[in-house]
């Protein structure tokens, strides 16, 4: 089977103003060609086109603003990349579309572009923190196919597919099942979450969780066993705590969330929940369109430590 990628192409203006980051090969560093540059959403590994094209007919791609910079950063200790933000709620759609296609992801979306591949015995070269602005409106992404060959990775692109509008089977959203028993997440020593105070609390005070509060730096979620939650910390620092899953179809977020600036998503099927639990969908030409909220429970730091407050607690 072929090896296969979801990616962004960069438009050949924004090629043209970055054309000075291709530099030469030299001991120990291959950079990239410009004509190979792209931004990749999902990497899929070994996978039928078919089974990945049949998932992106399907998928309800939002249109997308990438901003590229501030300057040259190094990924995976060994990569040169340009970072790329606004990427994150298209790839949260890609990676659910195609979660049957391919092989698991490795590790969370983080937006790039890879300029320059340098070996572990070579320095870096002055290209790391060259200074990089450039914008562009993605308005399309591409399934891509990698041959691997001696002078480097050759990829074609196998179909592409427009962003902000609606797929072509429906606009109407599966209807969610009912919620499941209050089984709860699985605490940290695999026994399920308790429903009720283990400390015998009445409802309404914040009690500790055990959590560290330095644990959610931001970006980060993290369940609260106990208190069938999860907390995450917006990229502006903010923590929220909220309930353990999506209030569509109830996917959990410690699984499937993903904190995108200052929403967390799900990405099983891109709802966004604001810090207040407002929820909504990006879809059809960036419009925001209102969803179900998440329930959103209080919290403080108190020494160091996350407080939560127990669920149906007067406010």
């Amino acid at each position: 089977m072929p090896r296969l990628f979801v990616a962004v192409w960069p438009p050949e203006d924004v090629i043209a103003e970055l054309t000075a980051l291709a530099r030469k090969d030299r001991r120990g560093i291959r950079f990239v060609e410009p004509e190979r540059w792209h931004l990749t959403l999902r990497f899929l590994g070994d996978a039928a086109v078919d089974d990945a094209a049949e998932a992106l007919d399907r998928a309800e791609l939002p249109a997308a603003t990438v901003r590229l910079g501030p300057a040259v950063d190094v990924l995976d200790e060994r990569a040169l990349v340009i970072p790329a933000s606004g990427l994150d709620h298209l790839a949260a759609a890609v990676n659910s579309a195609t979660a049957d296609v391919g092989e698991a992801p490795r590790r969370r979306f983080r937006g790039h572009l890879t300029v320059a591949r340098v070996k572990a015995s070579a320095s870096m070269p002055p290209l790391l923190g060259a200074l990089v602005e450039a914008s562009f409106e993605a308005s399309e992404v591409a399934l891509v196919e990698s041959t691997l060959h001696p002078d480097g990775a050759r990829y074609d692109t196998i179909a592409t597919w427009p962003l902000g509008v609606s797929p072509w089977w429906t606009d109407r959203e599966d209807e969610a099942p009912a919620r499941p028993p209050s089984a709860g997440l699985v605490g940290s020593a695999g026994s399920p979450a308790s429903a009720g105070s283990p400390s015998g609390r009445a409802p309404g005070a914040l009690e500790p969780t055990g959590v560290a509060a330095a644990s959610v730096p931001p970006g980060r979620i993290l369940e609260l066993p106990g208190f069938d939650a999860v907390a995450w910390r917006s990229a502006a620092g903010d923590l929220c705590v909220v309930d353990a899953r999506c209030p569509h179809q109830w996917s959990p977020f410690a699984f499937d969330g993903v904190v995108a600036g200052d929403e967390l998503v799900c990405s099983a099927h891109g709802w966004c929940f604001d810090r207040e639990g407002r929820g909504s969908k990006l879809a059809m030409n960036g419009r925001r369109d209102p969803k179900s909220n998440v329930e959103v429970l209080a919290c403080r730091e108190i020494e160091g430590e996350i407080w939560v407050e127990r669920r149906g607690s007067p406010r």
